[in-house]
């Protein structure tokens, strides 16, 4: 679990670095891939997959994104 906190903590910091934060409204699915080790570096990219305005508040909007490393 450190590991997804990690990555999934790079995505979030980068999609709402200079706006203003709304609701995390949750996650949908993970994976592992390879085994991660202490002496890895990781690095995250965060890929925007839909987005559309909310229908009850205009001034925001939901966003679904990809996040991987």
């Amino acid at each position: 679990m450190p590991v997804f906190n990690t990555v999934f903590g790079l995505c979030v910091e980068d999609h709402t670095e200079g706006s203003q934060r709304g609701a995390m409204l949750g996650f949908e699915e993970m994976s592992f891939h390879q085994p991660v080790y202490s002496s890895n570096t990781l690095a995250a990219r965060r890929t925007i997959v839909t987005r559309r305005e909310s229908s009850s508040n205009p001034a925001k909007g939901i966003v679904t994104w990809y996040c991987g490393v």
